[in-house]
């Protein structure tokens, strides 16, 4: 069979040239990111011009959350409607305007560095001020207008952040996500 040879020397040519080990080395990945003082530009652009875009497809998710490679995803999800009994409360006021939470889990009660994950309803005109995100944090939005440093992100929409990334967030007309992270943020204003 052709196809089935090609498909075959394919998937071998991927194997030799994108085992872990090598495809680590090449695009310069580390298994462990820096810690808080060393974050800021964490592995953003590594030599990803070098690479083909045919190279650049075989890249699996672990290899770009290892390159600092933010991903954003567009879902067909449909309306979303949320129980009426969920109960929001302001998100630390004083440093967020506008912004209330529903807290699915939070094991920073525990762990300062813990784990957490919750609903966050921003009123219109809310706004959270930037802050350096240490760990990963997946955020769907769910309803209404998210705007994350001055881009607009619709319901069906999942933005993964990897460590390192700085925003703010604010929504004009008010927005619903649901948001997690796998360890706290830094507060830089």
């Amino acid at each position: 069979m052709v196809g089935g040879d090609r498909r075959a020397r394919r998937m071998h040519a991927r194997q030799l040239h994108f085992c872990q080990g090598n495809r680590r080395n090449r695009l310069g990945l580390q298994r462990t990111h820096p810690g808080p003082t060393q974050s800021t530009g964490y592995l953003r652009g590594i030599a990803m011009e070098n690479f083909t875009p045919e190279e650049l497809a075989l890249l699996t998710p672990e290899d770009l959350a290892l390159s600092g490679t933010d991903v954003v995803l567009k879902l067909n999800i449909g309306k979303v409607t949320l129980p009426d009994d969920l109960e929001f409360v302001d998100y630390q006021p004083g440093l967020r305007t506008g912004v209330q939470i529903c807290p699915l889990f939070d094991c920073t009660k525990i762990d300062p560095r813990g784990s957490d994950a919750a609903l966050i309803r921003y009123l219109p005109n809310a706004f959270t001020p930037k802050h350096l995100h240490i760990g990963h944090e997946m955020v769907l939005v769910l309803d209404g207008d998210y705007i994350e440093n001055g881009i607009s992100y619709e319901p069906g929409t999942l933005i993964v952040r990897a460590p390192g990334t700085t925003h703010y967030m604010q929504s004009k007309n008010g927005c619903i996500i649901l948001a997690s992270r796998d360890i706290p943020v830094k507060q830089l204003t």
